[in-house]
């Protein structure tokens, strides 16, 4: 177009170009599953997951065929029902895939050429040939460092700590019922005063076996349920109708007073304790331990501690001291911080009390962790120290620099805190 003007002449040129549109590309994603899993309708193995099919390259067009074909996506949990984040057998490799086949209809999805399942712990030295990088925890020659506390007096040779072994317990049958997860030890295993260790998952367990024979978790309202806090001195007290103890929740300062009924016996008057302190959801309870009144704090109201007082004849009949008494506790720290569960110490516990000596000396806890090495078809054992979180292994291996002088392989063990009371 050209526009007249004296003397003047523009010009207007489109010079606009366009570069077509690329052919739609499809990725090819690599995953890692466990071998030989079933198929969402558990009807029969995925076929993809076989090992005859690794690295077999399968043309996926939706969620439902990549699920046929290599089973739904695992995700472990840690005991506490947490999700495992980074955990090593998660698969999110086929997690990728379902997320793109849900705003796209074909993908190329590949199986790598190992199972999963390989690094699952096991109690017994694998056999065979084990794939490169395969681990054993040797349960044979593991020491797990576990002390309980003897809270009597230095005379009555307590106040110390004394190193108790557990029973190993790492079969499924072995446990209670594992496909419900319910790991708990079966009855048969152990007498009372026995502990074990459960490691049919990857979140070994600490249990307990009460005096009523039934094993509870360490760590545990049930397990702090089943360990007096204090125990009376008197077998069989004579107690008069009418005088009173007054339980005292030392964080919030509510006060429960229990007076001795009619019938002037200690089973009356335990079960008018246990009447008080259920109706007030307290988590202190009172049970007749041969012939002898003993108290008990579950924790389950998430109070520590309680005072007890009362009627000088009632104490003295009972063969109570007036005083503070905590819970039981389980502390899990290295051999240069040794818990403060003295008499003389600011919150002594009872007999009973755990330490999880996380570090080797004196019987602490050593973790036989061993690695297959294919050139020498040996296991090597490797360090397998106890540490809290990530930032505190990366702490303690380099210090210096900040986790880049820690080598490829280094492994930990990470203690569980939640479970610390």
């Amino acid at each position: 177009m050209a526009l007249q003007s004296p003397g003047v002449q523009v010009s207007v040129i489109n010079e606009s170009f366009y570069t077509p549109a690329e052919p739609g590309t499809t990725p090819l994603i690599f995953v890692a599953t466990k071998q030989n899993k079933p198929n969402p309708s558990n009807t029969g193995i995925a076929p993809g997951t076989l090992a005859a099919n690794a690295g077999k390259v399968y043309a996926i067009s939706s969620q439902r065929e990549l699920s046929e074909t290599f089973g739904d996506a695992i995700f472990y949990r840690d005991s506490n029902n947490n999700p495992i984040n980074g955990g090593e057998q998660n698969e999110y490799g086929l997690q990728a895939a379902y997320s793109y086949l849900g705003v796209s209809n074909r993908a190329f999805v590949v199986r790598a050429p190992l199972d999963l399942s390989t690094i699952d712990p096991r109690s017994e030295e694998p056999k065979g040939n084990p794939l490169a990088g395969t681990y054993w925890l040797d349960l044979e020659e593991s020491l797990f460092g576990v002390f309980t506390w003897n809270a009597t007096s230095v005379a009555a040779g307590g106040q110390k700590f004394t190193n108790v072994e557990p029973i190993n317990i790492s079969q499924t049958n072995q446990v209670v019922d594992f496909a419900g997860s319910d790991y708990t030890p079966k009855p048969q295993f152990g007498r009372v005063g026995s502990f074990a260790i459960v490691t049919v998952t990857d979140t070994p367990r600490l249990w307990y076996k009460n005096d009523s024979s039934i094993w509870v978790e360490v760590g545990s309202e049930a397990w702090k349920a089943s360990l007096p806090v204090v125990t009376g001195r008197v077998s069989s007290p004579s107690i008069t109708a009418g005088q009173a103890m007054t339980f005292v929740v030392t964080e919030t300062g509510q006060e429960y007073e229990i007076t001795v009924p009619a019938a002037e016996t200690l089973a009356s008057f335990v079960n008018e304790i246990n009447g008080v302190m259920a109706s007030a959801n307290s988590g202190f309870s009172a049970r007749v331990v041969n012939n002898r009144i003993a108290l008990y704090n579950s924790g389950s109201a998430g109070w520590d501690a309680f005072e007890i007082f009362g009627t000088p004849a009632l104490m003295t009949a009972l063969g109570l001291t007036a005083g503070v008494y905590y819970a039981p506790k389980i502390s899990i720290q290295p051999h240069t911080q040794v818990p403060e569960y003295k008499s003389t110490d600011n919150q002594p516990r009872p007999s009973g009390s755990i330490w999880i000596k996380t570090t080797v000396p004196n019987l602490g806890a050593n973790w036989s962790v061993k690695l297959w090495n294919t050139t020498t078809l040996a296991w090597d054992r490797i360090p397998a120290p106890i540490y809290e979180t990530n930032h505190h292994a990366i702490y303690m291996l380099d210090r210096t620099r900040g986790g880049l002088g820690i080598p490829d392989g280094a492994l930990y063990v990470q203690s569980d805190r939640k479970s610390v009371v």
